[in-house]
């Protein structure tokens, strides 16, 4: 089964077809993906899923976010694109929306910032993407 699913990946690579890749990430609910994990589910070389990346960000079904971090975007790029806090958290696990982001998100504050604040357990640098800061606090 694993060896005919990969097969079939490899055939549509090979075709420059990545709507497969595309779809199943969709129905596995992957939606922020690494080229390793582009490896892993579908049994790519690392050549394979540098091209598939490759192609998909010229077609502009995907985007970078940080580096080795896509972002799926889809057929319906506003969907992902419009909720910067499943953004914010894909980037780092574990983690969480917080501080003013998450009085924003409860409708107790009615100031919009464009940085979103992110507690996590990890250090991890500022990221800018889209119209929003993403800022990770670390917690101990």
């Amino acid at each position: 089964m694993i060896y005919k699913l990969k097969r079939e990946i490899v055939a549509n690579t090979q075709d420059k077809d990545y709507t497969y890749i595309l779809t199943e990430l969709s129905n596995k609910g992957i939606y922020c993906f690494s080229p390793r994990d582009l490896r892993t589910i579908f049994g790519l070389t690392e050549r394979q899923a540098y091209e598939a990346i490759r192609v998909l960000k010229r077609h502009r079904l995907i985007a970078m976010v940080e580096k080795g971090k896509n972002l799926l975007l889809g057929f319906a790029p506003g969907k992902v694109l419009g909720n910067p806090f499943y953004i914010a958290t894909s980037l780092v696990t574990p983690s969480y929306v917080s501080f003013r982001s998450a009085l924003n998100f409860y409708t107790l504050t009615e100031q919009v910032s464009s940085t979103v604040y992110v507690a996590a357990t990890q250090k991890h640098s500022e990221v800018k993407f889209g119209n929003y800061a993403y800022k990770y606090v670390r917690l101990q």
